[in-house]
Formats: C-alpha cells, sequence, structure tokens
C-alpha cells in the first residue's frame, strides 16, 4: 500500500528530475562528453579564433612549440594566456598572439614594429 503522500514525493522527484536534466541539457552534454575527444570540446566552447582562440593557440603550440606566450584579446573575454602558460618555462617576449584583431577596428595597435608570422580569420601571431 502506498500512500498519497509517498506518491506525491515520487510525482514531485520525478518533476524536479525532469526540469534538471532539461536546465543542464543532460542528454546533449552527454553525448558531447560521450563522443568528441578533450579537444574538439575545447574548440567548441572556447572556439578556433572566436571567442577565445583556443584552436589558433593549439595550432601555435603544435607548430612553433611555443609556451608562455603573451596573448591579447581585442574583444570583451579573458585572456587566453592560460591555454599556453607554463610556469617553469620562460616566457616569450619576441612573439605575441593577437586574438580577435580587426585591422579596420583597432587602428590604435599599430603592427607596423612586427612582423606577421601566421594569420588566420581574426587571430595573428606576430614576431617582433
Amino acid at each position: 500500500m502506498s500512500s498519497p503522500n509517498l506518491k506525491f514525493k515520487v510525482f514531485l522527484n520525478l518533476i524536479i528530475l525532469i526540469f534538471l536534466f532539461t536546465l543542464f541539457n543532460f542528454p546533449k552534454n552527454l553525448n558531447k562528453l560521450i563522443n568528441y575527444d578533450y579537444e574538439n570540446r575545447m574548440n567548441d566552447i572556447y572556439g578556433y579564433c572566436y571567442p577565445q582562440g583556443y584552436g589558433f593557440i593549439q595550432e601555435i603550440k603544435r607548430k612553433f612549440k611555443f609556451n608562455n606566450v603573451k596573448t591579447i584579446n581585442f574583444e570583451d573575454f579573458a585572456q587566453s594566456d592560460f591555454f599556453l602558460d607554463n610556469p617553469s618555462k620562460k616566457q616569450t617576449t619576441d612573439y605575441m598572439i593577437l586574438i580577435n584583431y580587426d585591422e579596420n577596428k583597432h587602428k590604435n595597435f599599430l603592427l607596423d614594429n612586427f612582423k606577421i608570422i601566421l594569420k588566420k580569420q581574426k587571430c595573428f601571431l606576430i614576431k617582433k
């Protein structure tokens, strides 16, 4: 025998569980976690160039073997230094990574004293 109070608690718990599954997109997020590797998930969240340039920075890290390169993000997002930081290594001062740099919009940041090593979308690797 079940009491009406017990049925109500089970019903309420079921409603709360369905609400939480919906709120946090549980099936979609579980699918991403199972079917996509770490790099793809990071690229999905932080973007190749926009918003934080994770994919571009990882490409530079693989091609040039850089650690601790200064990054500047020209949009209103957190800096992307933490994708490259390795506290045990010295910071590279000859190179800089520009994320979301629009040549027409950010004319006050001049690239005259720099050589563009790599440019993809609105991401740049520059050298002094």
